[in-house]
């Protein structure tokens, strides 16, 4: 009796069935999965390049920016720290207008006082005889000995000074004299000539350039350049350092009542609290950065993985029959996730060092704390790396070790079921609706952002993702034809891939979306920003600022000029409020803008929202009164009649609302002529209050900002340049209203340009993912493309055919991104309007989407040219041996 031979399995090409043996499965399961996982990536060395390059341009782009950001965060502290240095205690005077010799007296009689250094503040004309260059500098009189004990401020060269004869330079004012240690530099005064040698130049502000740059002198020599005598010489702050054991709060406190009103002593521990507050609130947005960066990272790879399952299910068959447990295939496509994590994270991350070092040595002078690594930045590049391969890793995993060996020996590819369609879509569906839930229903801001920041921005990118496979498949159905008709290419074969792999083509677009939903979103913020809230503030004709307080004499001298109509003395004291901001991260307060109540209003154009002219001009005579700028009402419903509590040196004061207006934006003027000084607190809008009532509560009797209405017969620029030249040799600032307005919108087109650049980062790094997609496309389809060359098609038919199908994908990809770029700008005005009471309207603007969409169909395309080349050059018999394969 003959007997048939027994079915064999089919031979099997996978190095890894070698490692089974008739021993313990448990016992070698790490070795098994670790053979798989090494086998599996190198039967596709491209692709797993590409997908390891991701993470790695990820990782890099995160390591840099955050290590750029704790550098900048570094030297602005060493700033601050080295402007504080070894002080306990600092008093100034309300306002930052200066006081007399008695209250120097007063603080070193105090027995628990060690060191007193006194600074004084004049301006300081200087020329430099090598190069006839002028700039009248802050003049900051110092007593070198003393002020070399407490602080220590960093040099970029030369020393500190010692010598009445001798100046240490700000770098933004040795750049614009032209100036460098061992140059004499001539102070132009009246009287006897005086020279003045330069032994030092400090390091740049991180903040930016000041409108006037300080210059560091003894304070006899600055006496003697303002012919001022020792006695009647006005210091604007005095630092000091208390003696070993005595509390500087407590000591604080208790003095602080035997301070004459309007004189502030504050321990120097706040001021550094404050800086450092406002510093680590940065982290929060670096973190949501990295989460959204490493999750679109995640998508990419989770795209190459299901597509490497999905081809090599015959494999996974193989390898069933012969012996691999399901756990041994579940940890194998885990080690591939990682390992991919694993090369991104050990490439990108020393590359992202690299780059915040060149930018650090590129940029040394502002950053004059050299190169500081970020340990969070570090960390979310290693290991956001690492988990986004183990996380994007996991559904593909559980999908292999699932595959029965029949199943898989039998059916190379199987249709997408319409149930999994479905459940995809109303998945995304409802992830964007729990956003859309989480934004509108609570009433709390904090709230609102803390949502926003933990759940809302994940579940939003996570369920536009997910929306991308319907999407797919809805431009399948309906671009496609005017695609097929317009490159000439059979509808069939172009409708096929994203039909039958729809997953593939719909995740892809969910990775490339992420960059072009930045762009939406920056620049609809940014210019509903710049229209709608800058735009809309009327400026005055033109301003003169004075930080240090402006005298009769000179506010005199503005009144003379022929084209001055009219001027009103402004004065603006930094106070707190708890109507704006997220608590948690920062304080932020607003701007005390105190006038005088007849000449403001009669040249100010007010407008108000709510009350009205006349009566909020009798509230204001009777005292205790203020106007509040519309942000007040927009965030916190605040009404005529309402109270408002604001703290100043943590005193509350409260004052009865007589008005809501538009603000005219002096707060706004005063910061842009403060550019490069350094603030403690953010501030945002403004209070108006009148000038008695600063007195009375705060002692304030300073003017910071002279508001000057021009006559209608000269231009602001002529008005502005006679303005300069009368207050010439003096530290007052001047200024037109449009030249404020025009120099934000400067800073806002170069903010957005720079974010921009991120976002096409963003673009670039998921466009390695489509060129994986794409070469796997082409291999699964390249029986249906051998054909087509059998009987007759040409290779140009396979390139359009290929670059077709990446078209509607990055169609794909557009549709997702705009929609959630609106829908993250949609957020972001409901928190403007509940934490900084901005109205601003949606508007999205259509050329900068239009290139976003640009940029994804180029890099989409660019990305598919290489497996659009690659299979056009194949011949048919090549394309059809690939498919047997």
């Amino acid at each position: 009796m003959s007997h048939r031979p027994r079915p064999t399995a089919p031979p099997c090409t996978c190095s890894a069935t070698a490692v089974w043996s008739t021993g313990s499965a448990r016992k070698d399961s790490m070795p098994a999965a670790w053979r798989i996982a090494i086998d599996w990536l190198a039967g596709k060395p491209l692709r797993t390049a590409l997908l390891a390059t991701a993470v790695a341009l990820a990782s890099s782009l995160i390591v840099a920016v955050s290590s750029g950001v704790a550098s900048v965060n570094a030297a602005f502290r060493l700033r601050a720290e080295g402007a504080v240095g070894a002080a306990d205690l600092r008093l100034e005077r309300v306002g930052a207008a200066p006081f007399g010799h008695e209250a120097l007296e007063m603080v070193q009689s105090w027995p628990e006082v060690a060191v007193a250094a006194p600074r004084t503040e004049r301006a300081l004309p200087l020329r430099n005889p090598r190069t006839n260059d002028v700039e009248v500098a802050v003049g900051r009189g110092v007593d070198p000995i003393l002020e070399q004990q407490l602080h220590d401020l960093p040099l970029l060269t030369g020393r500190w000074l010692s010598a009445a004869d001798e100046i240490v330079l700000d770098e933004a004012l040795a750049r614009r004299l032209h100036a460098a240690v061992g140059d004499t530099l001539d102070v132009q005064r009246l009287g006897q000539p005086l020279q003045l040698r330069v032994v030092g130049v400090t390091m740049p502000s991180p903040l930016g350039e000041p409108l006037r740059p300080p210059a560091y002198v003894s304070m006899d020599t600055l006496s003697l350049i303002a012919n001022e005598s020792p006695a009647n010489r006005q210091f604007v702050q005095i630092d000091m350092a208390l003696r070993q054991g005595v509390d500087p709060i407590a000591f604080a406190r208790r003095m602080q009542e035997r301070l004459p009103k309007g004189l502030l002593l504050r321990p120097t521990a706040r001021i550094l609290a404050n800086v450092h507050k406002n510093l680590r609130a940065n982290q929060l947005g670096l973190l949501i950065v990295s989460v959204m960066a490493f999750l679109a990272t995640a998508f990419i790879i989770l795209t190459g993985l299901t597509t490497s399952v999905s081809e090599r299910l015959r494999e996974l068959g193989v390898l069933r029959c012969v012996g691999a447990a399901r756990g041994q295939i579940l940890l194998s496509q885990l080690l591939v996730g990682l390992i991919i994590g694993g090369l991104g994270a050990i490439t990108g991350t020393p590359a992202g060092i690299g780059l915040a070092y060149v930018a650090s040595r590129v940029y040394r002078e502002q950053l004059s704390a050299g190169l500081h690594l970020s340990a969070l930045g570090v960390t979310l590049g290693l290991g956001g790396a690492i988990a986004s391969g183990l996380l994007a890793a996991a559904a593909p995993a559980v999908a292999a070790s699932r595959v029965s060996p029949l199943t898989a020996l039998t059916n190379r590819a199987r249709p997408p079921s319409r149930t999994g369609l479905a459940l995809t879509a109303t998945l995304g569906l409802l992830l964007i609706l729990a956003q859309l839930a989480a934004a509108t229903l609570p009433r709390d801001p904090q709230v609102v952002y803390w949502l926003w920041v933990l759940l809302g921005a994940p579940a939003m990118f996570t369920g536009y993702f997910l929306l991308g496979v319907p999407v797919a498949l809805l431009i399948a159905t309906f671009i496609a034809p005017l695609l097929a008709t317009a490159l000439r290419i059979p509808l069939g074969l172009l409708r096929s891939g994203a039909q039958q792999t729809p997953y593939r083509h719909g995740f892809t677009a969910g990775s490339l979306m992420l960059g072009l939903a930045i762009m939406v979103n920056v620049w609809t913020d940014g210019q509903a920003l710049l229209r709608d809230w800058i735009g809309a503030i009327q400026f005055p004709d033109a301003f003169v600022h004075a930080l240090r307080g402006m005298s009769v004499e000179d506010r005199a001298k503005v009144d003379a000029l022929p084209f001055v109509e009219a001027t009103s003395a402004v004065t603006l004291l930094g106070v707190r409020t708890t109507a704006f901001g997220v608590r948690a991260l920062r304080d932020v307060g607003t701007t005390f803008v105190a006038f005088e109540p007849e000449s403001f209003f009669r040249m100010t154009k007010l407008r108000f929202v709510e009350g009205d002219e006349s009566s909020a001009l009798a509230a204001l005579r009777h005292g205790g009164a203020v106007l509040v700028a519309r942000e007040f009402q927009v965030a916190r419903n605040v009404h005529v009649g309402d109270t408002i509590t604001l703290f100043h040196n943590d005193k509350p004061y409260t004052f009865t609302i007589a008005g809501v207006v538009e603000s005219p934006g002096l707060d706004i003027a005063s910061r842009y002529f403060e550019i490069g000084q350094e603030r403690q607190r953010l501030a945002l809008h403004a209070v108006f209050g009148t000038q008695d009532d600063l007195r009375r509560l705060f002692g304030v009797r300073v003017v910071h900002l002279l508001q000057i209405d021009l006559a209608d017969d000269v231009d602001d620029q002529t008005a502005i340049r006679r303005i300069r030249q009368t207050l010439g040799g003096t530290l007052l600032a001047a200024g037109s209203g449009r030249e404020i307005k025009q120099r934000i919108r400067d800073i806002g087109a170069r903010a957005l340009r720079v974010l921009s650049a991120v976002a096409v980062v963003a673009i670039v790094i998921a466009s390695l993912g489509v060129g994986s997609v794409i070469a796997a496309g082409v291999r699964s389809r390249s029986a249906q493309l051998g054909v087509l060359r059998a009987v007759g098609a040409d290779a140009a038919l396979l390139r359009r055919a290929i670059l077709a199908e990446t078209l509607t994908i990055a169609l794909t990809a557009c549709m997702l991104g705009t929609a959630m770029g609106v829908q993250a700008s949609m957020m972001s005005n409901r928190l403007n309007r509940s934490l900084a009471g901005l109205s601003l309207r949606l508007i999205v603007p259509a050329a900068p989407v239009a290139v976003g969409w640009l940029i994804v169909v180029a890099a989409a395309l660019l990305a598919a040219a290489g497996p659009a080349l690659a299979a056009s050059r194949k011949a048919p018999r090549a394309l059809l041996s690939e498919h047997g394969s």
